[in-house]
């Protein structure tokens, strides 16, 4: 089994090179990850599984049983992704070709969002998300036929839908209570955010209720963007994260890449802690360096884990963990006492109403997905779900106060209840972030000895659930309303 691990480990940096290439060029990684898929088949075919669940079967002590099905949930996870990738490969083929006319040229579907946060007209923004919803209604056939798919592998693997796997991968984890908890975001968090919706609105000239067409251009907060070229966000990165022992650049390589692309920013762990790397994209602005400093957190947290960890326990198993790091320092960002030491100082207060804007609609729509997920997990194997869009469209509604089509609905759904991991990361970033104010005041970033508490815990890499990591640090148990306090902060 030894040499099992030695493969299943392989595998994992192998493709986690491949995507790191694959973004930096701004290309798809499919073919390259259909190559891995045959070059580590002692691990995709799943002939492995059974003496993997024989292991997990057999163990007796919690460390050693979490080993197991660490081994086996990864295992299981490679299996499926290698079963999907055709279908997935085809559905992302199909994207990249989706086109629209405009001003009489030719425009990929995937860059209609960024020309819509850049359009006055209210009525051209109305045009391109009909387009946007045409587009996304083509796919969901292909949508639906690789949910069905998936639901007949996951049948193959023992578990009667998505939620009997999402169950057996985090025992710890109540996902009907994180559906109540998201729905009690939800209520709670509604009026400041109509509030600050129509107030954001006023302010690029919509009259009464905004439409979904008009989201990406009351977000994008364009008067500030000019102070955060992309070549400066390492820099701001070291200047708030000065007592970490290391720069960014010095603790990760740092890759600077498509500079006309959309603002975004990722870590990748090829062999942490060793082989770390910090990449951002497009221009910078607002938007690009909220994600630069979130990449930055599961990017410092991958760098400082303990070389003495066994190779299993450096990359997280729960899906949360580095999540979590990343909405700690996104928030750290969006803090008014950091904006008043960034580039935005002279515009602090006016940056820190765009964040607070950005926050709560990223908020409310990852409780809306908590909930339709939910419902979208107790679908048996080879179920068509698309008895679900409506209900998606409507929670989406409620999220955003704008009226949403049934398009694109499986778009970024997960039947094994991805958003719930990210409910709970937000809420850890939150409680965490909170302890470290009470303990080290409002400008923790800048205190050593937040750095080395920090530090001490990336040290234990990916040994730990959140729940543990929270207990450790005695943040109390993840719940939404110490989240919803510090969103509506």
């Amino acid at each position: 089994m030894d040499e099992f691990e030695s493969q299943l480990e392989a595998l994992q940096e192998q493709s986690e090179r491949v995507r790191l290439r694959a973004w930096l060029a701004g290309d798809v990684e499919d073919a390259a990850l259909l190559e891995l898929d045959e070059r580590f088949e002692d691990v995709t075919s799943g002939d492995a599984l059974d003496r993997l669940r024989g292991e997990l079967d057999g163990a007796r002590l919690e460390d050693e049983r979490e080993a197991c099905l660490r081994r086996l949930g990864t295992a299981e996870s490679a299996v499926l992704a290698a079963r999907l990738r055709r279908l997935g490969a085809e559905l992302r083929a199909r994207e990249s070709r989706q086109e629209i006319v405009l001003g009489g040229s030719p425009v990929a579907v995937v860059e209609v969002a960024a020309r819509m946060a850049l359009e006055d007209d209210a009525g051209r923004r109305a045009e391109l998300r009909d387009e946007l919803d045409r587009a996304a209604g083509d796919l969901d056939e292909l949508r639906e036929e690789r949910f069905a798919r998936a639901g007949e592998v996951r049948a193959r693997l023992g578990y009667a839908d998505g939620l009997a796997r999402a169950a057996a991968l985090h025992p710890q984890l109540d996902f009907d209570a994180w559906r109540d908890a998201a729905e009690v975001f939800l209520a709670e968090s509604e009026p400041a955010w109509l509030d600050a919706l129509t107030a954001a609105s006023r302010r690029i000239g919509v009259r009464g209720a905004p439409a979904l067409a008009d989201l990406p251009r009351v977000l994008r907060a364009d008067v500030l963007d000019s102070a955060l070229p992309v070549a400066r966000l390492v820099g701001c990165l070291d200047h708030a994260f000065n007592h970490f022992g290391a720069g960014l650049a010095a603790a990760c390589a740092v890759e600077f890449c498509r500079p006309d692309a959309s603002g975004d920013a990722r870590s990748f762990a090829l062999r942490p802690p060793d082989q770390v790397v910090w990449a951002a994209c497009g221009a910078g602005g607002v938007g690009g360096a909220w994600r630069a400093f979130g990449a930055a957190g599961s990017a410092l947290a991958a760098a400082f884990c303990a070389e003495s960890l066994p190779e299993g326990r450096r990359r997280a198993f729960d899906p949360a963990l580095p999540l979590a790091w990343e909405r700690l320092f996104e928030n750290v960002w969006s803090a008014p006492e950091w904006l008043e030491e960034s580039p935005l100082q002279l515009r602090a207060a006016e940056a820190s109403e765009a964040f607070r804007l950005r926050r709560l609609l990223t908020l409310r729509s990852v409780c809306a997905q908590v909930v339709f997920e939910r419902a979208l997990a107790d679908l048996p194997g080879g179920s068509d779900p698309h008895a679900l869009a409506e209900a998606w469209a409507e929670v989406r509604e409620r999220a955003t106060h704008c009226r949403h089509a049934t398009a694109g609905y499986l778009r970024a759904a997960d039947p094994e209840l991805a958003s719930v991991h990210e409910l709970r990361a937000q809420c850890f970033g939150a409680q965490l972030g909170e302890r470290l104010r009470q303990r080290h005041g409002k400008r923790f970033w800048h205190e050593r000895g937040a750095a080395e508490l920090l530090k001490e815990v990336w040290n234990t890499g990916g040994t730990y659930r959140l729940e543990t990591l929270a207990s450790e640090l005695e943040l109390g148990p993840l719940d939404v309303a110490p989240l919803l306090e510090d969103a509506l902060r």
